[in-house]
């Protein structure tokens, strides 16, 4: 994989941001064996996934087409029906011209889970507020069905029935049980949806379902 970076950053060299910590370039994004490749052009990207499945070809590496996928943040390049449509598409050199799977179109959308977070088009990172949301209650359902067990249990306990009787339920445990099952959904990506772009009543949003979410029981 480090083959590949270095050269997609030869032949696409123009792509650095400057930091405290120097120049970076920024035309991908790597994670083990997971690539996001970043253009500002159609033509380009389509010139940097020529280049991914040359050095996949001589790699003996496959390309996970059903899970390739592009996705247009630029509004003015975001295809609608007045606009004509930008395809993509991967070419397997090794196959004859004539064969079916010679090229395949890669599908354009409109969201996609990286790494396990949501992203939109607009980056508005709604569906990311909606997912962190949705794992809140449930962990939340989840605690209180424990929260639940142990009373049970402790309430039958007795010298002859021995279960979770002994099982502490204080307001130091349940906080701490509280922490670990339901307030680690709120942190995890906690960054993402206050990086919304263009909604400037999102991070208050956020703010108020997560404080109505996130009282302890």
């Amino acid at each position: 994989m480090s083959e590949l970076l270095r050269q997609l950053e030869k032949d696409f060299p123009h792509a650095y941001t400057y930091t405290s910590k120097g120049n970076i370039w920024l035309r991908v994004i790597a994670y083990v064996d997971d690539l996001v490749l970043i253009s500002k052009s159609p033509h380009e990207l389509q010139a940097m996934l020529n280049t991914c499945q040359s050095w996949c070809e001589k790699s003996r590496v496959e390309i996970n087409l059903e899970k390739t996928k592009i996705m247009i943040f630029n509004s003015r390049l975001q295809q609608t029906p007045d606009k004509p449509n930008h395809t993509w598409s991967i070419t397997a050199q090794y196959l004859p011209r004539d064969h079916p799977q010679k090229t395949t179109t890669l599908k354009v959308v409109d969201s996609f889970k990286y790494l396990g977070v949501p992203i939109d088009k607009d980056l508005t990172m709604g569906p990311l507020h909606t997912l962190i949301r949705d794992n809140i209650q449930k962990a939340n359902g989840k605690l209180q069905g424990l929260l639940r067990d142990l009373k049970s249990s402790r309430e039958l306990h007795s010298s002859h029935h021995t279960t979770l009787g002994r099982a502490s339920t204080s307001p130091k445990t349940i906080g701490l049980l509280w922490k670990s099952c339901v307030l680690v959904h709120a942190t995890q990506y906690i960054r993402c949806p206050y990086a919304a772009k263009n909604n400037p009543n999102t991070a208050q949003q956020i703010t108020t379902v997560y404080i109505r979410l996130l009282r302890p029981p």
